[in-house]
């Protein structure tokens, strides 16, 4: 192609100073004549039907568009001029469009392109048909990439044989009602939002794109939004996973989002990423909860007292009843070790009996309000060994609980029933959600100020959506399936240490174990 270099490009100062240099005693006349035939080769391109475009063939930086170029895309030559692609798009479409630019330079070209996506400013794509073509300056020296596209868009979508899938793709998610986001995966970055993602999170695309999920402050919990983005490269997809997130005016909000792993042969992948806000659906559904809650009235209560008692006495006592016609019956010929084996049998079941016949007797004394709160002086040290060695001897312990006790104060007023009750029910937590090789541990601090008990295991741990129902009567966290229970205990221990005044801290992790921190006040009866 052999257009004049210095007619071809847009810069006439600088035609004119190159001209200068080379030519220093050119007549006045002949320089007036070159910015003539520059100006006429600029209306020449820019009265061109079809896009064009000039890149430096080192930089690849853009250098000139014409008015079809600006029409079609929509940027104008002040947008692109001494810019590189991965300075206007995204890092995976930049890789794209720089591909065939770097064929052209080691072939020398000239390329042509039946299908090349691009990406206009208002981010849509359109289809175009480019010729790529390497000019050269008279020293045969590559300077330039000319770039003369045509706008196949329609033609394309109205062609059968077209593969309009882009289109379809690029028409649902700048148009859609979703909020939808295309992350890279290779390096977690945005690539791509749609206008309901920036109405959504409150960030605008320039905001997001090219940027790390974790350098913008919108996902709660970025470990489960990466875990999910590689669970999906596995499974291709992931759907309705609740997300919380934090938008840029620092409301919170909850997503039911999905995932769709997309794989390229030429390019990078990529994961598109859709999020509802069900955040109001999540509120109603909560003060439903709350409204069904206190519909409830005692009778309903007392329904699940019975129901409760009945099914669960009605196994223990059919055991006790075998174990001791058994007894009665083979007694005399079994020897000690099987006479004991249901001795043993029967003692334990009653004390299982007992204990929740205790339990349910504290709970209707606590949610009644019939219990007398009484502070004294408590010797807090023997006390809790006294508690630990009926937990062990009564689970029958291999491993010793252990204990720590710290003090810098002798004199401790608490109630004793209420913290055997906190204790006892919390160490027979640790002991019946640990394996037996696991330790379990209580610590105790004493000061002047308060007692504060700490019972840790690690046991089966707490899903962290259970914790906030967890002291609720007979509520049992959901990934309780074969250990017995009532769902009692916690519920007495929170209203024990309410009667104290006290505070209690959950701190758990699934298949991690759980750690109780619970602070008394040391408060001294009124004299």
């Amino acid at each position: 192609m052999s257009i004049p270099l210095h007619l071809l490009l847009g810069n006439s100062q600088e035609n004119v100073a190159d001209s200068s240099d080379s030519k220093a005693n050119q007549a006045e006349g002949e320089t007036s004549d070159i910015l003539m035939a520059n100006q006429f080769f600029r209306s020449i391109l820019d009265n061109l039907p079809n896009p064009v475009f000039v890149k430096d063939a080192e930089s690849f930086k853009f250098i000139y568009l014409n008015a079809a170029a600006e029409k079609a895309t929509g940027y104008s030559l002040e947008d692109l001029s001494g810019k590189t692609a991965f300075q206007i798009y995204t890092k995976e479409l930049a890789e794209y469009y720089n591909q065939t630019d770097s064929e052209l330079i080691v072939t020398g070209g000239p390329i042509e392109i039946e299908t090349e996506l691009r990406k206009t400013k208002n981010n849509t794509l359109k289809i175009f048909k480019t010729t790529k073509s390497l000019i050269c300056d008279g020293n045969n020296i590559r300077r330039y990439i000319l770039e003369n596209c045509e706008d196949v868009t329609f033609d394309k979508i109205e062609s059968d044989e077209a593969d309009t899938g882009e289109f379809v793709f690029s028409k649902l998610f700048y148009s859609s009602p979703i909020a939808i986001a295309m992350i890279g995966v290779e390096e977690n970055t945005y690539i791509d939002v749609n206008a309901s993602f920036e109405e959504f999170t409150g960030y605008s695309a320039d905001e997001l794109l090219h940027k790390k999920i974790e350098n913008v402050s919108l996902w709660s919990d970025l470990s489960v939004l990466r875990e999910l983005i590689e669970i999906s490269k596995v499974n291709m997809n992931i759907d309705n996973q609740e997300l919380n997130l934090t938008k840029k005016d620092g409301s919170e909000r909850t997503a039911l989002v999905s995932f769709e792993y997309i794989v390229s042969d030429d390019a990078p992948s990529w994961v598109i990423l859709t999020a509802i806000d069900i955040t109001e659906r999540k509120e109603s559904d909560e003060r439903m909860r709350i409204a069904l809650e206190k519909q409830k009235d005692l009778n309903v209560l007392k329904h699940r007292f019975i129901h409760m008692i009945s099914h669960e006495f009605r196994t223990p006592l059919t055991s006790i009843m075998l174990s001791s016609d058994l007894l009665r019956r083979y007694s005399d010929n079994w020897t000690v070790e099987e006479k004991a084996k249901h001795f043993d049998r029967i003692q334990s079941t009653v004390l299982s009996m007992t204990h929740l016949l205790e339990n349910v007797l504290t709970v209707d004394k606590l949610e009644s309000d019939k219990y007398e709160f009484s502070i004294e002086l408590l010797e807090l040290n023997p006390f809790c060994k006294s508690v630990i060695r009926n937990i062990e001897i009564t689970n029958k312990l291999e491993r010793p609980i252990q204990y720590n006790f710290v003090t810098t104060n002798e004199e401790i007023y608490l109630d004793e029933t209420l913290v055997a009750h906190i204790l006892t029910n919390l160490l027979s937590n640790a002991v019946k959600y640990s394996t037996p090789e696991k330790d379990i541990v209580l610590n105790v601090e004493v000061n002047s100020d308060e007692a504060i008990f700490i019972v840790k295991d690690f046991g089966i741990g707490i899903p962290k959506e259970d914790i906030q129902n967890l002291f609720e009567t007979f509520y049992r966290a959901s990934n309780i399936t074969t250990t017995a229970g009532y769902g009692l205990g916690l519920g007495i221990v929170k209203k024990c240490i309410e009667l104290h005044k006290g505070t209690i801290q959950v701190e758990s992790q699934e298949n991690m174990g759980t750690t109780f921190i619970i602070k008394l006040p040391n408060s001294p009866p009124a004299q």
